[in-house]
This record gives structure tokens, sequence and C-alpha cells, in this order.
């Protein structure tokens, strides 16, 4: 089967297939290149080659990137994927409610509530210690309203965050024992949901 020029109507009928499998935006593209290759009976590469790949690996890259593209034009910020998925808790602070991810964390953290985010490394993967600014976690803080927030915000920030991650070492314990904690996870999300939109 010949690769048509123009594969945008073929990628629609793979992510449709993928869209009816349940399969989440954010991992439809790895899916996509996967998918093409086995239509086309050609092996593509999943991610960016290194310098001295083979050169048929090389050729079929250009597919891949092109698979990739497509999902970015399409679905944009879509595809970006929250680690924080459903553990998240409504704050009120400095007179708003707002939405705090809480972050899945490997090995030790430090966790702080503070009014800069210059101490904050959450977002680094190595050896040495996470020092964690929960003020951070507040979904479309700034560093200039931050600055706002009372003694008293900041001690309610940080007594949530450190809640938040409770619940959610709790729920990845037991998700898998009782099909009642996916729907208790689901309800504690369109709780936050409910409560951030007021």
């Amino acid at each position: 089967m010949k690769i048509p020029e123009d594969i945008s109507s073929v990628l629609r009928e793979i992510d449709q297939s993928l869209k009816e499998k349940g399969i989440p935006p954010h991992s439809r593209p790895i899916l996509a290149v996967i998918e093409f290759g086995k239509r086309f009976h050609i092996g593509l590469p999943l991610a960016k080659l290194p310098s001295g790949a083979p050169p048929e690996l090389i050729a079929a890259s250009v597919h891949t990137d092109n698979i990739y593209s497509w999902y970015k034009d399409v679905y944009g910020d879509l595809l970006k994927t929250d680690f924080s998925e459903k553990a998240k808790v409504a704050v009120l602070a400095d007179g708003d409610i707002w939405e705090m991810r809480i972050p899945l964390i490997y090995g030790t953290a430090v966790i702080e509530a503070k009014r800069d985010f210059s101490s904050h490394t959450g977002s680094r993967i190595g050896t040495q210690v996470l020092r964690i600014n929960a003020g951070a976690s507040l979904s479309g803080i700034t560093e200039a309203r931050l600055q706002h927030f009372s003694d008293g915000d900041l001690n309610e920030v940080y007594g949530l965050f450190v809640v938040g991650l409770d619940v959610r070492n709790a729920f990845d314990r037991f998700r898998t024992s009782d099909p009642m904690f996916a729907a208790a996870e689901d309800d504690w999300a369109a709780a936050v949901a409910n409560m951030t939109s007021q």
C-alpha cells in the first residue's frame, strides 16, 4: 500500500479508532505512529533519532515527524500531560478559591509554602532532594499574586498540599483493591472542579 502525499485522512481514521478505545489525546500520537507503521508495513521511529541512525530509519522519520506535527496542530495543549491527573484540591487563599495540583513525587521532597518561586525545583528529575513550593502548585498563580498571600494563606496552602499528598498516596495504594476507589477518585476530582468553578 502506497503512503498518500497528504496523510491527514489516514490520521483522522487512526485517531478516531484510538478515541473509540478511550485513549486520551496525550497518549494518541505515539500509538498513531505505531498504527501508521502497521498500516503501511514500515518501521517508524517513535522519537527523534540520534545522529548516526540507519539511513532507512532517517528516511522513515519524516512520517513520524508529520504524525506528531498533525497531532500538535489538531490537539494543541490537550497533548500536554498533567501528572497530577485527578489529584487536585481546592484552596481558599487571598479571598479566592484556587485549584492546587498535587504532583506525583518519587524520592525525598521538602515541602514549603513561600511567596516566591526561587526555591521551587519540583519539575526537575535527578538524585537531589526536591524542594516543592506548594504555592507554585496553584493553577494560574503568579509570583506577584503570591506576594499578597498572608501567613495564614500560606499555612492553608501548605496544609492542604500535605493533605492532598496523603489522599493521593492512599488512592495509589488502594485503587486496584476495590472499584469503588476509582469512583471515589472521580468524585474527588468533580468536587474540586465544582468548587473552583464558583
